[in-house]
């Protein structure tokens, strides 16, 4: 799937909406950015998953942009 490919909601079955996935994509980023704003500082700064969740936030935001 491309970033320029529709993506379909559905609810019950019936087809809701269609957004372009670069869209969908960019929704969810900022969603996460959200989240990761308000609990990872809750985390030590040494600790590993916190690593790894920052580490793969960025590299999300990177891949959005190269695709863009």
């Amino acid at each position: 799937m491309a970033l320029t490919d529709p993506v379909g909601t559905t609810y019950q079955g019936a087809l809701e909406d269609r957004s372009p996935a670069e869209g969908v994509a960019a929704a969810v980023h900022a969603a996460a950015k959200r989240f990761a704003g308000a609990h990872l500082p809750l985390l030590p700064a040494d600790d590993a998953g916190r690593e790894d969740r920052e580490h793969a936030l960025a590299e999300f935001g990177r891949c959005l942009k190269q695709a863009s």
